[in-house]
């Protein structure tokens, strides 16, 4: 995660292998995943420079490290079609972004749904009741305590998307 401490990098890590029961391959799954969604999400919103090397280092895993990652490849038919509802839902915040107070409020979770796929990798590892005692957790360690919904929603709605084709 770029602009992240040290200590709240070795912070996570440990509690993401304490939630996914030790399992090392897991964890770099969901690293990867993250990685490569901050990338996405830094190239729509434009708000800070991405180095090309980033941009080939990401892009690059994509294509050949992601399909050969030993837990993906394990679980993909179960995390492929969450992976799917995770990147839908973030699109959909990007547009409720730019709306109403009620649909930035629906944003502000929406662009969160991710943090399912870290509940579903709990429910992976660990089952069914791990997974409902730490997902309050997950949402407050990965959600709220990230960004209060109070500071993003004083924050001016994002402006409508400008692209080349418009006038």
């Amino acid at each position: 995660m770029p602009g992240a401490s040290k200590e709240w990098i070795e912070e996570r890590n440990r509690k993401l292998l304490e939630w996914f029961n030790g399992d090392v391959e897991a964890v770099e799954f969901l690293l990867l995943i993250s990685e490569i969604t901050e990338l996405w999400d830094d190239l729509i919103d434009r708000d800070v420079p991405i180095p090309d090397e980033r941009i080939h280092s990401v892009f690059t895993k994509i294509f050949l490290v992601l399909p050969h990652q030993p837990f993906y490849r394990k679980h993909a038919g179960y995390l492929s079609p969450l992976i799917a509802q995770a990147i839908n839902a973030w699109m959909t915040a990007n547009q409720f972004a730019r709306g109403t107070k009620s649909q930035r409020a629906l944003a502000y979770t929406l662009r969160n749904v991710d943090i399912m796929i870290a509940e579903a990798i709990v429910y992976l590892t660990s089952g069914w009741q791990r997974m409902r005692e730490v997902s309050p957790e997950l949402w407050d360690y990965f959600g709220a305590e990230q960004d209060h919904i109070d500071d993003w929603l004083a924050e001016p709605p994002l402006q409508p998307y400008v692209t080349e084709d418009s006038s």
